[in-house]
């Protein structure tokens, strides 16, 4: 064979070799079917977060979704007056949202209808250790011995006292008992002009709720409801005395007032003391930006028999309708782990776990809070609390304001109560 057609035939021997591997090429990828990226799942969340929380939780669930490319969580804001008749207006359409922030007295309501996911199997699965949430928060996530939510945040109430009014008086320290309550609202209370008038008392009553009572009832050893909250007992002798107690110091020892936005009158001195939430200091500075700072103590609350203060708060719920509930719990996760609490907390969201004391001790004023936590119990957890508070409203009112006798409003309470958890 010539050198001429071994050349020829070297080329289209090449020709062929390229040909075939173009070829394969092609049919593979013809044949390839062409991968699409996977849609993440989509979690929806509702909240009542004021809009600065907004932003803040906005911030940070944007860096769970890159960490969690698989989920997207759609939060939408819902004004808290709007909250509750939205859920049920969702419920019925089947449109509920996957995961809420929920009022704490919400949750033994839409549990006890079917609403919400019983979280017992994935708490116990996932080792999450009940006991580093503060036990007034958590008891608030229970209905029929099982947990259909977990502590998001929490507040409680301390006393809050004028250091400048303690230091006129000679007293060095705030109460620590009830007796010294007394004691020291006496000696805080004052003619000032010598009208005749009181223009300085000793203590502010800011209300008549359970959320101002019940600190009270439960310092004096009563309770609303009895354990298997079947019977109101609020009216038993505990209750009466601890009512009895709060009336004496409006009308026998003129030595508290009863009204509202008492936060005001104690940055305009004229109350020495006040029961608030971690609100009070900028409710205070609103008014006046100096006693907030320099005069404006807290300490936690005195004892009667007992200590005892009151949480509210919020908890973070999934509902039963999400077709995601593996997605759902792994972001109600995030939202309870330290880094998200630790977050929320620089825009006023006190933690509900008892890991994080130690960093937040060294802020003096939240160190009370976290403290008073220890001791404060949650208002029942009853579906029905939400009527029941009304009740208790009316005929706490009523007493603090000299129109019935404790022994009369509990009683009422009690007959209203029990036909309430009769029915």
């Amino acid at each position: 064979m010539s050198t001429l057609s071994r050349k020829y035939m070297y080329i289209i021997a090449s020709l062929l070799i390229i040909i075939l591997i173009l070829g394969g090429a092609l049919a593979y990828y013809v044949l390839t079917p062409v991968s699409t990226p996977k849609k993440p799942i989509v979690i929806r969340f509702w909240h009542a977060y004021n809009p600065v929380e907004t932003e803040k939780v906005a911030k940070l669930v944007e860096e769970f979704m890159k960490e969690n490319p698989d989920i997207k969580v759609e939060m939408e804001a819902i004004p808290y007056g709007a909250l509750h008749d939205k859920l049920i207006t969702a419920m019925a359409a089947g449109t509920a949202p996957d995961v809420v922030r929920m009022d704490i007295i919400w949750v033994p309501e839409f549990a006890s209808i079917g609403a919400l996911l019983e979280l017992d199997e994935f708490i116990e699965r996932d080792n999450i250790d009940l006991n580093n949430f503060f036990p007034g928060p958590l008891e608030t996530c229970k209905w029929n011995g099982h947990y259909y939510g977990l502590p998001l945040d929490t507040n409680t109430r301390v006393l809050f006292y004028r250091k400048d009014l303690f230091a006129e008086a000679g007293i060095d320290h705030p109460p620590r008992t009830w007796q010294e309550l007394l004691e020291f609202a006496k000696k805080l209370t004052k003619d000032k002009d010598g009208d005749g008038k009181i223009d300085q008392y000793g203590l502010a009553i800011g209300g008549a709720w359970p959320w101002h009572f019940f600190p009270f009832l439960w310092q004096n050893g009563g309770d609303f409801l009895d354990e298997d909250m079947k019977k109101c007992i609020i009216n038993n002798t505990e209750g009466v005395e601890a009512l009895q107690f709060l009336v004496d110091l409006i009308h026998k020892y003129k030595v508290a007032e009863y009204g509202t936005d008492v936060w005001r009158g104690f940055a305009l001195g004229r109350y020495a003391m006040m029961i608030m939430g971690p609100w009070g200091k900028p409710l205070v500075a609103s008014v006046d930006k100096e006693v907030a700072e320099e005069n404006t103590g807290v300490a936690l609350l005195f004892k009667g028999k007992y200590a005892a203060s009151i949480v509210g708060g919020e908890d973070i719920v999934i509902f039963r309708q999400s077709k995601h509930p593996e997605a759902a719990w792994k972001f109600v996760k995030f939202l309870i782990s330290e880094r998200f609490q630790l977050e929320m907390f620089e825009v006023g969201q006190i933690p509900v776990l008892r890991s994080l004391v130690p960093k937040l001790s060294t802020d003096p004023y939240y160190k009370v809070f976290m403290e008073q936590l220890e001791t404060a119990r949650a208002r029942t957890p009853h579906p029905k609390f939400a009527q029941m508070k009304e009740i208790i409203h009316r005929e706490v009112e009523a007493t603090l304001l000299g129109l019935k006798t404790p022994k009369e409003a509990l009683d009422a309470i009690a007959a209203e109560v029990n036909k309430i958890l009769g029915s």
